[in-house]
């Protein structure tokens, strides 16, 4: 077993290497979005992926979304209602 003030050390390792840009605020909603031109890796190259709305009015484009809800029912929130029919359900 992994002692959690290290899992934690590890994860925030991971995260700094990953060049992981955080941000704060309440997310308000996630959809499917294309990443605009001036994100994308390639120029003239169309690439799937999410807009994140934070009620600070910054939207965040990212090609992957995690989502950390605490402990509780396994359930997507309701920001994630436009994006949750396209997430094939585990059983």
């Amino acid at each position: 077993m992994v002692d959690r003030l290290e899992w934690s050390r590890m994860n925030a390792q991971t995260l700094a290497e990953c060049n992981v840009q955080t941000h704060s605020g309440k997310v308000t909603k996630v959809s499917a979005h294309a990443i605009p031109e001036n994100l994308a890796p390639e120029k003239g190259k169309t690439i799937q992926g999410y807009k994140v709305e934070i009620d600070n009015n910054t939207p965040v484009f990212a090609y992957k979304v995690v989502m950390a809800a605490g402990a509780g029912e396994h359930r997507a929130p309701a920001e994630f209602t436009d994006v949750q029919k396209d997430i094939p359900r585990k059983s």
